[in-house]
């Protein structure tokens, strides 16, 4: 009785622990200044300075991806390596390839545009 008594409390601390630890993490990954972010409005320029109408338009798809448009782009990020990639993760090519990262407050807004359901 005393076992059981103990396993269900460990049990359900355990449980509590991490399921604050995953409401946190995705609250505040969501935005960075309470700002909702749009593909149009807050992703496509920078997409578009940096990738779109470089290496992955339409017409040059460097190593097949197209990041010209909402729904490529949409597509790439939910598969996890736009991310990656330019946040030089580890075991991605890092990306822009031919030029700087980008800067911290970009790759939070597109960070956040992801997290939030990648919204045109």
């Amino acid at each position: 009785m005393r076992k059981l008594f103990f396993s269900t409390i460990i049990f359900g601390t355990t449980l509590l622990f991490f399921n604050s630890c995953s409401t946190t993490k995705k609250t505040t990954s969501t935005t960075t200044t309470g700002t909702t972010f749009t593909y149009t409005k807050d992703v496509k320029p920078i997409i578009d300075e940096n990738c779109g109408t470089k290496c992955h338009s339409a017409e040059k798809k460097a190593d097949g991806i197209d990041l010209s448009n909402y729904a490529s782009v949409k597509k790439e990020s939910l598969k996890g390596d736009l991310l990656a990639a330019i946040q030089h993760a580890e075991g991605y090519k890092p990306m822009p390839k031919k030029a700087d990262k980008l800067s911290d407050e970009n790759i939070q807004i597109i960070a956040s545009w992801i997290n939030s359901g990648a919204i045109e």
